[in-house]
């Protein structure tokens, strides 16, 4: 049976929508719409701003009681009862329309929550409500203390009455009522408001259409094989998650799309979620991938470093985060049926500053790069930082990484010179890592200290790492290092494959975020390494077994327990739902 872009989009369902981790946000919109299966409206709108998920009205729509929400399409919601029915459809970013047919009247902007303050009516005619307001920011690093937004109401048929902030639309003679809705934070003027509300389609029908349109383009030409109405389903959310994901957010971030995280839980632009996301987007919508690693060369420092992550009006300027941009970009280029040589160059350039960034910043006498915390490695409590900094396995792997695909841009740009210069400098890196952490006794990639190059010896999914990265120590102590260890079911090869710490270890807890639970991102890179070195048969397993863990969780959580398999942190992370397709691709075809 195969799913298509023309049967996910058929397909009808109570769409997951239940609270702000997976809210209904088509058209790349910064806010989404949460809606209770059994409320009769929706429940509340969430603005996903500045590294925070805020609630601004809860609740937002609510219809007569007992009009409550029924399957609907991706492209819309829909409620009903009887012979009544109420229909919702966005037409463009942060923009909707409601259509009820059958009604007297329902109810927009009920309560405003405790994060809002400064609530106005800013201007009010026969058939148009603005309101004005200010969400307090949700993050102390956020250089502002609040973001401004607007929110405006027009009614096409029927009628739109304002009482204390709260609009009442009342349908026509007919029973029938039409409204559109746009809501604006951060870069909002009562122009663009008005704008957006005239541009409102004439019907519900067109804005549906339109927000096929949207699906059927992000969609591209998806196609795979399912075998059960289980996968298909886990397939829809991830799909729908990772499009829900994708959003033009405000300031900084508009112009491109930016695929956040989780929208709920992670609402920004982050480096290494981006690369592999990318897994999935680069052939769900080549632009979305692109946008997501050109929007990081936009906002590049002049020194070459790149932020941790990217929001509105700020972006985390202490850490940064994997060099894995380079890894990214290759998979493109080498996946694209043609060679965008514009994103090429402007890759290129922006690679060549950010490796040398890292050999300015971080580079030791040892000739490897340190690691000052967790949080630049993405590890953010790993135990392997116990002790403080360390020589770090897994970003001197992904520098390596990065500088050998910068010279293989620099070969498709023709640049001799600078294929020979990145390709002598990563060979040095490369044989500086085997003098400083390989362990040659227990034929093993350790974490080092930065001053002694002491050999930190916990036992880690990252020591397969350098193996991934190209290093190497002759494919007899590869292999070895892969059946000893990486095969070994008491360290990494037990129910619940490759855990980010070995089950054997003192420090391993199976559910503690970096400190032994199995994560997507961490654990596609260890598992390539086995199809690498020809271990095809254990490499499917694990992604059989990653597929079947998936699909019961059925959650995309952000990571999951190493022993149960259980899901945690958030839900519909970009990561698990990217390597969900990819791996159902790879299985199913």
């Amino acid at each position: 049976m195969k799913l298509n872009t023309e049967t996910i989009l058929n397909k009808k369902e109570i769409l997951d929508i239940h609270f702000r981790d997976v809210s209904y946000s088509p058209l790349f919109s910064t806010t989404g719409l949460v809606a209770e299966n059994d409320f009769n409206g929706i429940g509340s709108i969430v603005l996903n701003y500045n590294r925070k998920c805020r609630t601004i009205w809860e609740p937002f729509i609510k219809f007569e009681d007992g009009l409550v929400r029924v399957p609907s399409s991706m492209e819309k919601l829909s409620f009903a009862k009887d012979n009544k029915s109420a229909t919702i459809a966005y037409y463009g970013r942060d923009m909707f329309v409601i259509n009820t047919e059958n009604t007297e009247s329902f109810e927009i902007c009920g309560e405003i929550t405790e994060n809002c303050k400064g609530v106005w009516v800013e201007s009010k005619t026969a058939d148009t409500v603005v309101i004005r307001g200010y969400s307090l920011n949700g993050d102390a690093r956020d250089p502002d203390q609040s973001v401004p937004y607007r929110l405006g109401i027009k009614a096409i048929k029927g009628t739109v009455c304002e009482n204390d902030r709260k609009v009442t639309v009342k349908a026509d003679d007919c029973g029938k009522a039409y409204v559109a809705v746009v809501f604006e934070a951060l870069d909002t003027s009562e122009e663009s408001i008005s704008q957006s509300l005239l541009s409102a389609p004439e019907s519900i029908d067109k804005a549906v259409e339109i927000s096929k349109n949207w699906f059927t383009e992000m969609l591209y030409d998806f196609e795979t094989e399912v075998e059960t109405e289980k996968e298909t389903e886990i397939l829809t959310h991830a799909i729908k998650g990772l499009l829900f994901n994708a959003t033009i957010g405000q300031g900084m971030l508009n112009g491109y799309v930016s695929a956040y995280p989780s929208r709920g839980e992670y609402p920004t632009h982050f480096l290494w979620d981006s690369c592999f996301q990318n897994l999935a987007l680069e052939y769900l919508n080549p632009r979305l991938a692109k946008d997501s690693l050109l929007m990081y060369n936009h906002y590049q420092r002049v020194d070459g470093k790149f932020p941790q992550f990217l929001c509105s009006t700020w972006a985390r300027p202490h850490e940064t985060q994997p060099a894995l941009i380079g890894w990214a970009t290759l998979r493109i280029v080498n996946n694209s049926k043609e060679k965008d040589m514009d994103f090429i160059e402007k890759m290129f350039v922006a690679l060549e500053r950010n490796n040398q960034w890292w050999l300015n910043q971080r580079m030791t006498r040892h000739g490897v790069i340190y690691c000052p915390h967790g949080l630049e490695t993405g590890q953010d409590d790993s135990p392997r930082f116990d002790e403080g900094p360390i020589l770090a396995i897994d970003m001197n792997s992904y520098l390596l990484s990065q500088m050998r695909a910068t010279a293989e841009l620099a070969k498709i740009l023709g640049n001799c010179t600078a294929e020979e210069k990145w390709t002598k400098k990563a060979d040095i890196l490369a044989e500086n890592m085997v003098k400083v952490m390989y362990d040659p006794d227990q034929n093993m990639f350790f974490d080092a200290d930065p001053v002694t190059a002491e050999r930190r010896t916990i036992w880690s999914a990252s020591g397969f790492l350098p193996l991934w990265a190209g290093v190497d120590i002759g494919e007899d102590k590869a292999k070895a290092m892969i059946k000893d260890h990486l095969l070994n079911e008491k360290k990494f090869f037990g129910r619940i494959p490759l855990p980010c710490i070995a089950y054997d270890q003192a420090e391993y807890k199976p559910e503690k975020w970096w400190r032994g639970p199995t994560w997507m991102s961490l654990s596609w890179m260890v598992n390539e390494v086995l199809l690498k070195y020809g271990f095809e048969a254990e490499h499917r397993h694990v992604c059989e077994a990653f597929h079947d863990m998936i699909l019961k969780d059925g959650n995309l959580r952000e990571l999951f327990n190493s022993q149960t398999g259980e899901g945690l942190g958030a839900y519909d992370q970009g990561w698990t739902a990217a390597v969900f397709v990819k791996l159902h691709k790879m299985l199913r075809g």
